[in-house]
């Protein structure tokens, strides 16, 4: 199975990577330093082709409400864009600390977030 790890040369990547690599597993550890970056979409697309899961393990540079979210949006509309033009969506997804209690505070800043239902 193709496995993309965006993220994938970080603390929490690199460990990833190498646990899937264990099992057998194409992956890709993308990151900037690999050729493959998010923000610019470098390399999304040629990266995407025939994966079957893609695992975002990414972090923002900078943790200023705005920075961070600017970085999450550009970041997933590229993934998605990549996805796209690489045949398709891949059928699964995670993203990591993405259900963490904090994560909402840390992706959306305080004034203008939408309220919860």
């Amino acid at each position: 199975m193709k496995i993309i790890v965006i993220g994938g040369t970080g603390l929490i990547g690199s460990k990833t990577v190498a646990i899937l690599r264990q099992g057998g597993h194409e992956v890709v550890a993308a990151s900037p330093k690999s050729g493959i970056n998010t923000i610019t979409g470098e390399g999304l697309k040629e990266a995407m082709a025939g994966a079957q899961v893609v695992i975002d393990l990414a972090n923002s540079p900078s943790f200023e409400d705005k920075a961070v979210l600017e970085f999450f949006e550009t970041s997933g509309r590229n993934l998605l864009a990549a996805e796209a033009a690489a045949g398709g969506p891949a059928p699964c997804r995670a993203i990591h600390r993405r259900n963490r209690p904090d994560a909402r505070q840390r992706l959306l800043p305080r004034q203008g977030r939408p309220r919860e239902n």
